[in-house]
């Protein structure tokens, strides 16, 4: 199997997520195709989005289609990539615009405490010319702290 996919996850997530390994056992193929689609997507791009919006549309995307293994893949990316407890929150409150409450009750009050975990645990050190953990304002103590 190609080295090349475990490292674009690497870079990109900090590990291979289990599915991406069961992707590549079932069909090496898929994976490899799978892997170079989402290339294309994590590319910068003059005025395109930057690494912390990608990654908050992952998330919230994620949560609208119930999708929890999505939401713990991309929270620490998220950190890493300088995504701040106030940001998170707004993209949340507008899951729930649109997903509605049962959005929030199925998947995003479960992806608000992944969030709290990861931020109160710290995340991996980022990579060269990514924003550090202290730079971002502190996670508040749980899931209802204002």
């Amino acid at each position: 199997m190609a080295d090349w996919i475990d490292q674009h996850f690497v870079e990109t997530a900090g590990a291979p997520p289990e599915q991406i390994q069961l992707m590549k056992s079932m069909d090496s193929e898929l994976a490899e195709r799978y892997t170079a689609l989402r290339q294309v997507f994590y590319r910068s791009r003059p005025d395109g989005l930057d690494v912390a919006t990608k990654e908050l549309l992952f998330i919230a995307l994620s949560v609208v289609l119930g999708n929890m293994n999505g939401v713990k893949n991309h929270v620490r990316p998220a950190l890493r990539a300088g995504v701040t407890t106030a940001q998170m929150t707004e993209a949340l409150m507008a899951v729930m615009l649109i997903g509605g409450v049962g959005a929030w009750g199925a998947t995003g009050c479960n992806a608000w405490e992944a969030w709290v975990q990861a931020a109160n645990e710290g995340t991996p050190p980022p990579d060269a010319g990514e924003t550090t953990d202290s730079s971002r304002p502190p996670a508040p103590a749980g899931p209802m702290a204002k």
